[in-house]
């Protein structure tokens, strides 16, 4: 009898384990085909979440593009905040779409707000975000936030971000990097309670992109190859290794590393980044604003027609590659099919600044 009690109970257990597993199977499944279903027109501004309110946009040390916006000016607005820098890249990728943005739907309610919020000292400069800003036909609101805190209010750690805010001043939407172009315009337009052609978006192919971005000042320290090691702050004759191993960098010559930036100190100083991906960008500078002629090498050569950055020039009686640089900012110098390069800049005379490298 004590076994037949034992068998029944073991099959009501297990019936019940079946049942259990059935009904958490099915709360699974709609999880995870509700977390999985993106914005779309279809949609109302109902279903996008409430995720707080919009924190003050303040310290700004001046506006471009537009007089000072105060919190009244942004009521009965859908306000979108977007967070960049002008020399980053990943920022640069987005602004196409940001400026269709504000074309489209600005006469709809749509406030556009770029919080210029600064990696590197010359960002901080306002002649230079202005310069940038006509570069990239940006004419929507620009805040300086020098000091980062606006960047402190909203808790920001990204450039770039994107914040959607309604009508009443309610965060519905935000996303961090780039892509989810479409995702971010249908929200808009829910918000909007307008239908528009949205843009199909274009990220880089990440998988070709096989080196990081890499900073040249003491601050991150970032698998510098130099047999020296690294110096702070001080002049120091620097030489290349036998060999560089794939996302190393070296310096060749005179140079002080600083904490943003490396400055080379001699005609003649070189620089070597091993990468591999089809972009190649340095973000540059000189030291008293002034242009210069640096030479850019691939592989221990010229830089192929086929390879040549959007930057680049070539001397018709030569035939070397150099890029020009006056303004601070980023400088496509490669752009090709994606491989693994020996990239190498050298410098006819001193002043100038490098301080960081990024890939598409």
């Amino acid at each position: 009898m004590k076994n037949l009690l034992t068998l029944l109970g073991l099959t009501v257990l297990l019936i019940s384990l079946f049942v259990g597993a059935i009904w958490i199977g099915g709360r699974m499944a709609q999880v995870s085909s509700s977390s999985s279903d993106s914005v779309n027109a279809s949609q109302t501004d109902s279903e996008l979440p409430y995720l707080g309110t919009m924190p003050p946009i303040e310290g700004i040390a001046s506006w471009i593009n537009s007089d000072e916006l105060t919190s009244e000016d942004l009521q009965g607005k859908v306000v979108l905040i977007d967070f960049w820098t002008y020399s980053c890249i990943n920022c640069i990728r987005t602004l196409p779409y940001i400026h269709d943005w504000w074309d489209k739907y600005r006469d709809d309610g749509l406030l556009i707000v770029g919080v210029h919020t600064p990696e590197f000292e010359f960002e901080k400069v306002r002649e230079n975000v202005i310069e940038a800003a006509a570069k990239y036909d940006l004419t929507h609101p620009i805040a300086q936030d020098n000091n980062y805190v606006t960047w402190e209010n909203f808790n920001n750690r990204y450039w770039p971000a994107k914040y959607l805010f309604d009508q009443e001043g309610n965060l519905r939407y935000y996303h961090f990097g780039e892509g989810n172009y479409e995702e971010t315009e249908t929200a808009i337009q829910m918000l909007l309670g307008v239908e528009e052609q949205i843009v199909v978006g274009e990220t880089p192919d990440y998988q070709a992109i096989k080196s990081p971005e890499t900073y040249f000042g003491w601050w991150r320290d970032e698998r510098f190859a130099s047999p020296e090691g690294l110096v702070e702050n001080h002049a120091t004759d620097y030489s290349l290794p036998f060999r560089l191993q794939k996302n190393e960098w070296a310096l060749d010559g005179s140079w002080s590393i600083n904490e943003k930036y490396s400055e080379a100190l001699a005609s003649g100083a070189r620089f070597q980044f091993l990468y591999s991906a089809s972009v190649a960008n340095l973000v540059m500078s000189t030291r008293d604003g002034s242009l210069q002629d640096v030479i850019v090498k691939l592989d221990g050569e010229v830089v192929p027609t086929e390879m040549l950055g959007q930057n680049m020039v070539v001397d018709e009686m030569t035939g070397q590659t150099f890029v020009q640089v006056e303004f601070s900012d980023l400088y496509e110098l490669i752009n090709g099919e994606p491989g693994e390069h020996l990239l190498e800049i050298e410098v006819l005379e001193p002043g100038l600044q490098i301080y960081a490298i990024t890939f598409g």
